[in-house]
């Protein structure tokens, strides 16, 4: 068994209750421009899906069945499907460590999941002369993807880093500062109880990719009038938009049910509620920082 077979095997013996927990204590170290965005990350690709999916004797039944639409495998999005996270701008360095860690795993290596994905982000923190905070949540996304892709897959991946030069500088303090503002308040804002409204970004390389949300409500009720001017813009949007939060079944990013069914989805990967403040400590849940941005539709919290 070589080195890299050694590595996919300790990867393949981790099950949804471990990955739990390696979540649990990496949540801690990961930078909080991250945090809520890893969650998320997890939440488009959980390992029961890829699972059920992977033993489904028909697996397009099960997939009629559970009303999937969207991307939901990772073998055809190694590269991007992370792009809404702030560490990917670091994504070329740390696939490099991931496969590098793969062919140096030895078979006597016992340390838990969470210790092997820290020693990674340690690994890389001085290459990118990056605190190790914001390497965590990417290089457990790496993990997770090479147990859902397999090395040869992870591999074969360009690599790349999907952002322009000026969205990739932007510092991580100032992500999380511009998240924080309290926008349309005012002064006495603290007595306005109704009508608080959010800025939402589904692409942060576009500057005109952006609406107003007010409280409670729907996610795809504010985004179609934007998405209808988009489309207006740039006519080569319409093929894949067919409905706002139902993807092209072509479309990158991650599980989806349409909208409105999110409540029977036993993955939770649709996300179609309403923006509530009090909801902000749930994980990869809606909050204030307005932030929503994964493939064309709706994610939340993100990190660029």
């Amino acid at each position: 068994m070589n080195n890299e077979t050694t590595f996919e095997h300790f990867l393949q013996q981790q099950n949804e209750e471990s990955w739990g927990a390696a979540m649990a204590t990496l949540l801690r170290s990961i930078h909080e421009v991250d945090r809520n965005a890893t969650q998320i990350w997890f939440s488009f690709y959980p390992l029961s899906l890829f699972r059920a999916l992977t033993d489904a004797g028909d697996r397009e039944k099960l997939v009629q069945q559970l009303l999937l639409q969207g991307d939901y495998d990772l073998k055809s999005q190694i590269d991007t499907s992370h792009q809404f996270l702030y560490g990917h701008r670091f994504w070329p360095q740390v696939k490099a460590a991931v496969v590098a860690c793969a062919e140096s795993f030895e078979v006597n290596n016992r340390a838990a999941l969470a210790d092997q994905i820290l020693s990674v982000a340690r690994i890389v923190a001085p290459q990118v002369k990056k605190d190790e905070s914001l390497l965590v949540g990417i290089t457990a996304v790496a993990f997770m993807t090479v147990q859902q892709t397999g090395m040869s897959e992870f591999k074969a991946a360009a690599g790349s880093m999907e952002l322009d030069r000026k969205n990739a500088a932007r510092p991580a303090d100032q992500v999380v500062r511009e998240r924080a503002k309290d926008e349309g308040r005012g002064l006495f804002g603290f007595l306005k109880t109704v009508n608080h409204e959010w800025t939402v970004t589904w692409d942060e390389n576009d500057a005109g990719a952006k609406y107003r949300l007010r409280e409670g409500q729907d996610l795809p009720a504010g985004a179609s009038g934007m998405l209808r001017r988009r489309v207006e813009q740039h006519p080569d949007l319409t093929a894949g938009v067919r409905e706002v939060g139902v993807p092209a079944p072509e479309h990158r990013g991650g599980a989806r049910r349409p909208w409105g069914e999110a409540d029977q989805d036993p993955h939770g990967g649709g996300l179609p509620r309403a923006v509530r403040p009090e909801e902000t400590g749930h994980p990869a849940g809606f909050g204030p920082e307005g932030h929503v941005v994964h493939g064309g539709e709706a994610a939340v919290l993100l990190g660029q």
